[in-house]
């Protein structure tokens, strides 16, 4: 994945740590990852942030306001997403209705985890706000920046790793 993100390799092997610990299930990291990384627009403090609080509302099963306003704050709005989700599927509501219904549930603990990610999906699909944002960053100029440390780390790793593994079996020992 971070061959074709904007994110390093350890970005991406941090926030999976997190998910994981969370109580991810191992298959559903990459997918996740993948929509944390387009709502945050593939800006790695934004990409932090979000995937935090999206693994702390998924360990509750539910949204909390606490969890949703730092994701807001780091360009990510879930009540926003999930009300334009409910009008999209047929609600009789507004945006505007919708939001205020939202909150009222998230007071209550009954917006879902499952309804949230089905926002995300939305969002980042084609003609969502957020679709191929991970993409259209690592065509910048940071996101080839970033990509291209990753290969070089990975061309050292592979011509450093034997030499590592004849001083562990006899220098070291």
């Amino acid at each position: 994945l971070s061959m074709k993100t904007p994110f390093r390799n350890e970005d991406l092997t941090k926030q999976s740590t997190t998910l994981l610990q969370y109580g991810m299930n191992v298959k559903n990291v990459i997918p996740m990852l993948k929509l944390l990384g387009d709502v945050s627009l593939g800006q790695k403090e934004k990409f932090e942030v979000i995937a935090y609080n999206f693994a702390q509302a998924m360990s509750l099963g539910r949204l909390q306001a606490i969890d949703a306003r730092s994701m807001t704050l780091a360009g990510f709005n879930p009540i926003t997403a999930i009300a334009e989700m409910r009008v999209k599927n047929g609600s009789k509501k507004t945006v505007p209705g919708e939001i205020s219904s939202i909150q009222k549930e998230m007071e209550d603990g009954k917006v879902k985890i499952t309804e949230l990610v089905d926002a995300m999906r939305l969002a980042t699909a084609e003609g969502g706000r957020f679709y191929n944002a991970l993409i259209n960053a690592s065509k910048t100029y940071d996101g080839q920046v970033s990509t291209l440390r990753d290969n070089w780390d990975r061309t050292r790793a592979a011509f450093t790793k034997p030499l590592f593994e004849w001083a562990a079996s006899t220098v070291l020992p």
